[in-house]
């Protein structure tokens, strides 16, 4: 009988493992589900995700760290806080508490303020805007929730570029799930000349992300377009478009980056402004060469043509400087 006993009960255990394992993976299925939509700012659609999880198991405590963080996102406090409690009570020592508990102070924040604080912004009044962010946090720092922004409006500032990077890297890091730090980790590089191809990689690879696609694609088309008609616009432009192909915008810079006229002009404004300042300096003899190597470049630059005309008229070569001012 003993041996029948056991029996039965192995059997039943191996007959209760692929079961387990099935309703595991769609618990699983149900989370990642509700972290995208909180991916998307859709905590509405979250919120169905993680009280589908929590159907499956209670004491969830992805679920209920989830659930949590879009009732505080739609503005229900005291369903938030219930489900705080009842993820301190199944999973006292997980991290995801603190992630809950920092999105109920971000729903203690005033909207009003919010919004105040981004027409500021539209506006160009960011010395304002920023203050306005800051009342509304009681002068905290910013909850996740509204990190991004408050950190991608102090970039704008003259000072403030450096911090902003640093802290929207750093908030991006804690939170790989959250979407908005992500694009503005990169976003924020390309805001600088030294910085700007690192992020453009960034939200190239981001753009191909469904989490993250939206947003990255348009900071990768604003950030590919202030690379300007220079030859190395050539290849971010053409990554782009391998991405975006309809996009006439991008399809006109790259056509206008592809002229070859463009490029000469572009190729001979370095030595002519080089000239132009040697010229000053009376430093002949380099402005000369400065000069002829922008009309190498593009034999009708006329800026370039009348620099080595003055210069041969400073050299007492009066019938060469007569022929370049004439040409210009």
């Amino acid at each position: 009988m003993k041996r029948v006993t056991i029996g039965a009960a192995l059997l039943g255990a191996a007959l209760a493992g692929p079961a387990a394992a099935q309703e595991n993976g769609a618990l699983a299925a149900l989370v990642q589900q509700g972290r995208h939509w909180q991916a998307q700012q859709r905590p509405d659609l979250a919120l169905r995700s993680f009280e589908r999880a929590l159907l499956a198991d209670p004491r969830s405590p992805e679920a209920l760290a989830g659930a949590a963080e879009a009732q505080a996102a739609l503005g229900n406090r005291p369903a938030a806080e219930a489900l705080l409690a009842r993820l301190r009570a199944a999973a006292p020592g997980t991290p995801a508490i603190a992630a809950a508990q920092e999105a109920l102070r971000g729903s203690q924040v005033e909207r009003t303020a919010i919004e105040d604080a981004r027409r500021l912004s539209r506006e160009g009044r960011v010395p304002e805007a920023l203050t306005r962010y800051r009342d509304a946090f009681e002068g905290n720092r910013p909850p996740n929730a509204y990190a991004s922004e408050y950190w991608l409006t102090l970039a704008g500032t003259a000072g403030g570029w450096e911090e902003a990077r640093r802290e929207l890297a750093s908030l991006a890091a804690r939170r790989p799930q959250d979407a908005r730090a992500r694009v503005a980790a990169a976003q924020v590089l390309t805001w600088r000349e030294p910085t700007r191809g690192e992020g453009i990689a960034m939200l190239a690879q981001l753009a191909r992300d469904p989490a993250t696609g939206p947003q990255a694609v348009q900071a990768w088309r604003q950030a590919v377009l202030w690379l300007g008609t220079g030859a190395t616009a050539e290849a971010p432009l053409q990554a782009f478009l391998a991405v975006r192909p309809d996009d006439a915008a991008i399809r006109q810079r790259l056509a206008e980056v592809r002229d070859p006229t463009r490029r000469a002009a572009e190729a001979a404004a370095g030595p002519r402004q080089d000239g132009f300042d040697r010229l000053q300096a009376n430093r002949l003899a380099d402005a000369a060469r400065s000069f002829e190597s922008a009309i190498a470049a593009n034999p009708n630059d006329a800026a370039a043509l009348g620099g080595l005309g003055v210069v041969r008229l400073r050299e007492g070569r009066a019938a060469e400087a007569r022929d370049l001012l004439n040409r210009a």
